[in-house]
């Protein structure tokens, strides 16, 4: 016969008692028994509680009088930037309401600013909300050690692996990152990016800061953005999709279809530019279009660390690389004769500045 040490409404508190008389002592002891610390060890720091990438440290879970909480301040900055919308709320106030507060789970998240000696919300807006008339809080309590700036991430963390939260969508990520560049939070804990690779290099450490992610390809349209619309430094020309390359070379190099050619924009790489090229072709014999297919290359995935050697190893060469395929298909399939082309490989779209003497951002290469 299993023993159970705590009763169900010692484990979750009928929101009843907790309207009547308020969080309670022995609270604290069931919650510390039941809740697994080590499965969230980033949320409470090393073993003496110091958690050095934000500047704090872990006090331990405390019963705080509901008026002595601030919410709305820097420490809870981030909650707008929140890893989604809290997309569990009206779940968790009708958990709340009907099966009561459970004691398993993390608690919500106060910083101690000793000097002004005040209790700052980072982490529980949804649940202090919930509690709304009730007397006081069961929270953990952070003190402050050091920076502010550092500190005030610590919600965004705890939004990312607390209690029935929200997924960090790649729009969320994008928009709280950009908030840390254009407030400046970014440079007063890493100094100002030199070049796109040390942005790239700091907005990764930020990532990872908050337990947040972003595709490699949005994270370097992200970068090359930022360092253009923050710091006024363009190294490379980034497109987001096919229609904007499109669009592009429409503009800068007067290159669009017409009665005669159809222009089709493929990456370097051999095998996804041959598929994408081939798909075009079949739908062009398909609809009975007998317009001259004409490929552009362009860098999907530009390299950040180095930017100049993708360029002349994948762009410069891709041409070659195509041909030298088609070479040993011939060899293969008709006996040492090279199959015509039915399409043109007409150019490549430079994108990297600091080529920009060699191969003009504004001149298409001619391949």
């Amino acid at each position: 016969m299993t023993i159970y040490k705590y009763s169900p409404e010692q484990v979750n508190i009928p929101f009843k008692r907790l309207r009547e008389q308020g969080f309670l002592p022995c609270d604290i002891e069931v919650h510390k028994e039941l809740f697994s610390y080590d499965g969230f060890r980033r949320a409470f720091g090393d073993e003496n509680g110091v958690l050095e990438e934000y500047d704090l440290k872990f006090l331990g879970p405390a019963i705080l009088p509901m008026a002595e909480i601030v919410s709305d301040s820097e420490f809870e900055c981030t909650q707008i930037y929140r890893a989604g919308a809290n997309p569990q709320g009206p779940e968790i106030s009708k958990s709340i309401h009907e099966e009561g507060y459970c004691l398993r789970e993390m608690l919500p998240a106060v910083i101690y600013n000793p000097e002004e000696k005040v209790y700052y919300l980072s982490e529980g807006r949804t649940r202090k909300g919930v509690l709304s008339g009730v007397p006081n809080m069961l929270i953990n309590v952070y003190a402050l050690a050091g920076c502010k700036i550092k500190a005030s991430r610590f919600g965004m963390l705890l939004n990312t692996i607390g209690y029935a939260k929200g997924f960090a969508k790649a729009e969320d990520v994008t928009l709280y990152l950009t908030s840390l560049v254009e407030k400046g939070m970014l440079e007063q804990i890493h100094g100002t990016p030199k070049n796109v690779r040390e942005l790239k290099a700091f907005l990764e450490i930020e990532m990872k800061a908050v337990n947040m992610r972003l595709p490699g390809k949005k994270l370097s349209l992200l970068v090359n953005q930022l360092m253009y619309e923050v710091y006024n430094q363009k190294e490379l020309v980034v497109f987001t999709d096919n229609e904007e390359v499109r669009d592009y070379s429409a503009k800068k190099f007067g290159l669009q279809d017409d009665a005669e050619s159809c222009y089709i924009y493929v990456p370097p790489d051999a095998k996804m530019g041959d598929d994408a090229v081939n798909r075009k072709r079949d739908e062009m014999i398909a609809n009975g279009d007998n317009r001259k297919l004409k490929v552009i290359y362009y860098e999907s995935e530009p390299s950040i660390a180095n930017p100049v050697r993708q360029f002349k190893e994948n762009m410069l060469r891709a041409k070659d690389k195509t041909e030298k395929k088609y070479q040993m298909l011939g060899q293969r399939l008709f006996k040492n004769t090279k199959p015509k082309f039915d399409y043109d490989i007409v150019g490549a779209i430079p994108y990297v500045v600091a080529l920009n003497d060699e191969y003009p951002i504004n001149k298409l290469i001619k391949l």
